[in-house]
């Protein structure tokens, strides 16, 4: 990447694109116009093709999931790019191991993230400021925020799934039902979730193995079980258990 940039005349100056950088990069590169990045150690549980003819990527283009920790952005970085604090302290910060996009639709967008990732040694440190989870994370949400694009914030937060002892992961929501839940929260008495439906629910659909022992055959070596009891799983997901198709062993 770093001599495909230099080559080409792209940078006047070379620049080593690595770790973190890759994801940007490989969707800005990608042939394809839609995109649903998912980072190597993130699956889905549920078929995800359908998140392109759904709400709400059909009016957003945009969908970006929330991490699990809280925002510690620094003032420089808002006086850099000139919005109010509140706008992304307020906010919760966004995780990176999955993405869906619409290149065409967010063009200055996501040309903007891929400046604050190539310029990670500034911008990282200028976003988190050391905190957990310091890298890509929050270069995709404030670079929308710029050029006043609309987008799509999942609202269910991100769950952890198993213990930070035995191995975890995060648990995702489905756009689809999230922006459903959504709207019908918003429309309910004292915007209350007790009455609503089950089938407005906002269901799991991305597995993020973020923290190790990662999914390595190699490596991982454990004797408890990681992620979550197998009744917590097939009770999460339709009477399935999924570290045993994670792991090939159950179809």
């Amino acid at each position: 990447m770093h001599n495909l940039l230099h080559a080409h005349g792209i940078l006047s100056d070379p620049i080593l694109i690595q770790h973190y950088q890759l994801k940007t990069f490989s969707i800005l590169f990608s042939s394809f116009e839609s995109v649903l990045f998912l980072g190597a150690d993130n699956f889905p549980v549920m078929p995800p093709e359908s998140l392109f003819d759904s709400e709400p990527f059909t009016s957003h283009h945009l969908v970006l999931w929330p991490d699990y920790w809280s925002p510690t952005v620094s003032a420089q970085f808002n006086t850099i790019i000139k919005l109010d604090p509140p706008m992304l302290a307020t906010r919760p910060t966004i995780e990176a191991g999955q993405i869906l996009i619409s290149k065409p639709h967010h063009t200055k967008a996501f040309l903007l993230a891929a400046y604050y990732n190539a310029h990670s040694e500034h911008y990282y440190h200028l976003i988190t400021q050391g905190g957990l989870g310091e890298g890509d994370i929050d270069t995709f949400a404030p670079a929308v925020l710029v050029v006043n694009e609309s987008f799509h914030a999942v609202s269910t937060a991100a769950r952890l799934l198993g213990t930070f002892r035995s191995g975890a992961a995060l648990l995702q929501s489905d756009p689809t039902s999230d922006f459903r839940y959504s709207a019908q929260i918003s429309t309910s008495p004292n915007n209350s979730t007790s009455t609503l439906p089950e089938r407005y629910k906002a269901e799991p659909l991305f597995i993020h193995a973020s923290w190790p022992p990662k999914l390595n055959a190699m490596q991982n070596f454990r004797k408890e079980r990681q992620r979550g009891s197998e009744g917590e799983s097939k009770a999460l997901f339709k009477g399935v258990d999924v570290k045993k198709v994670a792991w090939g062993l159950d179809g």
